[in-house]
């Protein structure tokens, strides 16, 4: 436990190492917000709904993935497959910490200092424009949203392992991780409600792990989700899952492991 406060301590104050950066990086989130905020804007200006949803609540889609984003899509696992590929995985493994705690505890602090910043962010940002959003129960964020949120963390974390793991056999790893982080923009909904897709598109959706990263938490957020606690079931099987997954493929990627450069 103690190694794992420490490499958080760390991983929080190496964020301010380059403080443009970091403060440019925050910038450029809240006005990539403004973008398909008034393109909604524009298209409610005509109608009251559009696909079941209302101003308010397509608004408050729209913000919670930017912030949900922000805090689940956020990992230092892409670094693991560079790690395997120029041997400064000795280095870690030689830490009184495992490696998957290693990842976890800097992206534990990513995510708190995330969370501080987006508090500012979205107070500057009601500052300048009001707009309706939907609020629901506390009862319901605290009993069933927390929990779902949580889980999509530790899925996106076990999905980004797994992609870090290709390291062992490839010399490219930030091609397949871009692609794929290419089609979660649009599998996990963070472009638009996946109900807007077809009723086909819709029917094998549940049984993937991508909408439970993003659309399903927003729609229990919104109270649109009936029987949560289904959810939450799949969330954790699609975890468990991955994590025996992570560690099968670990297992057999350090059987050819040659820490070369080391």
């Amino acid at each position: 436990m103690k190694a794992f406060w420490f490499v958080f301590l760390t991983s929080l104050q190496n964020n301010f190492v380059y403080r443009a950066n970091f403060f440019i990086t925050h910038l450029r989130r809240l006005l990539a917000f403004l973008t398909p905020l008034f393109v909604w804007l524009s298209v409610f200006a005509h109608q009251t709904t559009v696909y079941h949803y209302s101003l308010n609540q397509l608004l408050t889609y729209i913000f919670g993935a930017m912030i949900l984003q922000t805090l689940i899509f956020n990992s230092h696992t892409y670094e693991l497959g560079s790690l395997i590929n120029n041997g400064d995985l000795s280095l870690l493994l030689l830490k009184p910490i495992s490696i998957s705690l290693y990842f976890l505890s800097q992206d534990l602090a990513d995510k708190a200092l995330n969370a501080f910043m987006l508090l500012l962010e979205i107070g500057l940002l009601l500052l300048f424009i009001h707009l309706p959003f939907h609020l629901p129960s506390l009862g319901l964020v605290l009993v069933w949203f927390l929990p779902l949120f949580i889980l999509a963390s530790l899925l996106y974390f076990a999905l980004g392992f797994l992609f870090g793991l290709v390291g062992f056999w490839s010399r490219d790893v930030w091609a397949p991780r871009f692609l794929f982080l290419v089609f979660l923009e649009f599998a996990t909904g963070a472009l638009f409600p996946l109900d807007m897709l077809p009723k086909t598109w819709q029917i094998w959706l549940p049984f993937t792990p991508f909408p439970y990263l993003l659309f399903y938490p927003l729609k229990l957020f919104l109270g649109q989700l009936e029987r949560p606690f289904f959810y939450l079931a799949m969330a954790f099987f699609w975890l468990l899952v991955l994590a025996l997954l992570d560690l099968f493929i670990w297992h057999r990627g350090m059987r050819r492991y040659e820490a070369e450069g080391r």
